[in-house]
């Protein structure tokens, strides 16, 4: 949903696959949360956390750039009091995930 920011007519640009429903991996490579928790798991990785580390911030960055202090402060304070939920962590475009080895 992040290049509907910069594209509102993305879904029709060559940077989308609409049979795979997905962006097309140039220049980076996408993976959704369960593909990334499959890679870790095939890696004989337990893992201990999810985080989804950019959260909402992609889509909200004109917002977040005019925040005020006050404002910016409580919005990092709900981002990081929400960026391990299980329900948000598929709108976060980037993962960190504490391991350990199984």
């Amino acid at each position: 949903m992040t290049e509907m920011v910069y594209e509102a007519n993305y879904f029709e640009t060559e940077g989308y696959n609409p049979n795979t429903q997905r962006l097309i991996n140039r220049p980076f490579i996408f993976f959704t949360l369960s593909e990334c928790i499959e890679m870790l798991e095939m890696e004989n990785l337990t893992i201990i956390r999810k985080i989804a580390t950019s959260g909402f911030s992609e889509l909200l960055q004109k917002q977040i750039d005019n925040m005020s202090d006050l404002s910016y402060e409580r919005y990092i304070d709900w981002h990081l009091a929400h960026c391990d939920k299980e329900e948000l962590l598929g709108a976060s475009n980037h993962y960190l995930f504490v391991c350990k080895i199984k």
